[in-house]
């Protein structure tokens, strides 16, 4: 069977088995490893010993996945840019990453690119991603990308959209100022001039 070409995509779906270990499986993949800068530091600790296989192993593919993530983040502000029904670029834009399943396994997260979304305001781009979020049972979560000024990226996961979504609203009690009267029922106060106003409770 052909070897294929490694892939950062590849290397964070493969799976360690009972005759692969963290150590063989860094050897195997360690010319790899080295043609990404970003991962240096961790191949030369592996290498001289100061880092052990697994948690250096462990550290390559939280470093991969990061890079990944921001790979496809470009790949989407560069399909926003060509697209023909763009005409023009609001303040902010929406980016839905989605689960990335290996078979029946959780591997990382991707972004949709069939789901971009667009905001004047922050707020409303919060309460899109909110919405988003809470219908999309597949979600992790939503990068609010500001297309003003500095470029900033605010992301909200699907566990903070959930909390906002289904907080119970609090409810309007009504509260009569006034003087008692004995001709009204227990508890109840009233005047002439009666001064009604609200709190929430």
């Amino acid at each position: 069977m052909p070897e294929y070409k490694m892939t950062p995509k590849r290397f964070l779906q493969k799976n360690l088995s009972g005759k692969v270990n963290s150590k063989s499986f860094l050897d195997k993949h360690l010319e790899f490893l080295q043609s990404f800068s970003f991962l240096k530091e961790t191949i030369d600790d592996y290498l001289c010993g100061s880092l052990l296989p697994t948690p250096a192993l462990e550290k390559c593919r939280k470093a991969i996945f990061d890079y990944v993530r921001a790979e496809e983040l470009k790949k989407a502000q560069k399909s926003l840019e060509k697209s023909p029904k763009q005409k023009e670029k609001r303040a902010y834009t929406l980016s839905l990453h989605i689960k990335k399943y290996s078979g029946d396994k959780i591997v990382g997260s991707e972004i949709d690119e069939e789901h971009i979304y667009q905001a004047d305001t922050f707020s409303e781009a919060q309460r899109k991603a909110d919405n988003i979020l809470f219908k999309q049972e597949n979600s992790v979560q939503v990068s609010i990308i500001n297309n003003i000024g500095k470029a900033i990226t605010s992301v909200i996961t699907r566990d903070e959209a959930l909390g906002r979504v289904l907080r119970p609203k609090r409810s309007q009690v009504i509260k009569i100022m006034g003087k008692r009267s004995s001709k009204l029922g227990f508890g109840c106060k009233s005047s002439f001039k009666n001064k009604i106003s609200f709190s929430r409770g």
